[in-house]
């Protein structure tokens, strides 16, 4: 956030150099408009830091299992054992979301 308020800083000081009647507005609308993005990140922050319930993560990782072993039943009875590569990238893809 630093960082974009810098940005802000700069481009205020550009555009005092070409137009100084507009600084003013400029800085005031950029300034209320870092303030804004400032809080939506902390919100974010926030929702990202607040943990899922182990219920639901329990729920998550049955079904997760479950549906893995159900669809390598049909697939690998259509395909054998060719299908096993790519049976294991996808539940190692699938696992690693749920991670």
């Amino acid at each position: 956030l630093n960082r974009l308020r810098a940005a802000v800083w700069r481009f205020s000081q550009l555009l005092a150099a070409s137009q100084p009647e507009l600084n003013g507005m400029c800085l005031r609308a950029l300034s209320e408009e870092v303030d804004r993005l400032t809080g939506a990140f902390g919100a974010m922050e926030r929702i990202q830091a607040t943990p899922l319930p182990f219920v639901y993560v329990a729920h998550v990782r049955t079904f997760l299992l479950l549906y893995l072993v159900l669809i390598a039943l049909p697939v690998i009875a259509e395909w054998g054992a060719f299908a096993l590569p790519g049976l294991c990238a996808m539940s190692w893809a699938l696992l690693g979301i749920e991670a």
